[in-house]
């Protein structure tokens, strides 16, 4: 099999500075994601369900305050 950075196909930098053997077992359950603008990924105590590795763009933290 061939290693996902020798086709320079890892972007995130997390990824990047993992070690290869363990990008290599992470990369066949990794899938692309598409999302809008003003999509929720996860819920304030929530289970945690997916990682996420964004390779372009930007994703933010919110949080309502108690006086909105």
């Amino acid at each position: 099999m061939v290693s996902p950075r020798e086709h320079g196909d890892v972007t995130n930098r997390i990824l990047r500075f993992l070690p290869a053997e363990t990008v290599d077992k992470l990369w066949p359950a990794l899938e692309p994601l598409k999302t809008k603008q003003g999509q929720v990924l996860e819920h304030v105590d929530g289970p945690i369900k997916y990682m996420f590795f964004v390779d372009r763009g930007l994703v933010s933290l919110v949080k309502t305050m108690l006086d909105g």
